[in-house]
């Protein structure tokens, strides 16, 4: 891949914006495309829990902060929660830097995993902050949530955002430039010795 190229793959994927033509079209019905083993499945799976798991958050600090329900119940859900999303996220995470970015590296494609993996250092401050701050209000109901909140906040955005960047932008280019190749035996390979989130949650 040429340098050029590469730049405008990592351009697409910080301004959140498709390539043009068959990957945009395959971003907005990717689920439609995928052949039921696809690899991609069991990411977009585990973006789906992620995201499902992110909106119970939202909901829950919706509900703490206008004082609706029991506060010490609510705390305890998103104490609970919080320590989901983290186990959920960081199997996602390693999934994708052994399987996908490594493959993705190994072809010359370097600012896309790049940036994406950074953000997943940035979660895991936000995630581990979550955590602290819902096991602190847990042990002290009454103290100030406001720490609580901005965790919870920074990290569901971070989390929608970057899950749209993958889903409508990295899947689709990977797919676009990765027809014949050889790269989803590898990222299955890889994939299929990490256990998924998505597993438990359907048992």
């Amino acid at each position: 891949m040429t340098r050029g190229a590469e730049d405008e793959n990592e351009k697409r994927m910080k301004e959140g914006t498709g390539p043009p033509g068959r990957a945009r079209r395959a971003a907005e019905d990717l689920d439609r495309h995928l052949p039921f083993e696809h690899p991609l499945r069991l990411f977009m799976a585990e973006h789906a829990l992620m995201h499902r798991l992110a909106d119970q958050l939202d909901d829950l600090c919706s509900a703490l902060a206008r004082g609706r329900g029991s506060r010490d119940a609510t705390l305890k859900r998103i104490r609970g929660l919080a320590l989901e999303l983290r186990t959920a996220s960081r199997a996602h995470q390693k999934r994708e830097e052994e399987a996908l970015f490594a493959a993705l590296r190994d072809r010359g494609i370097h600012g896309p995993p790049d940036l994406l993996e950074h953000e997943h250092g940035d979660f895991q401050t936000l995630e581990d902050e979550l955590v602290c701050q819902s096991e602190a209000m847990t042990a002290n109901p009454d103290g100030d949530a406001t720490p609580l909140f901005q965790a919870a906040s920074s990290l569901i955005a971070l989390s929608r955002s970057h899950i749209h960047r993958e889903n409508e932008v990295l899947f689709p280019m990977v797919l676009e430039l990765f027809t014949r190749d050889g790269i989803w035996d590898e990222v299955r390979r890889v994939s299929d010795t990490i256990p998924s989130s998505t597993e438990e949650n359907e048992s």
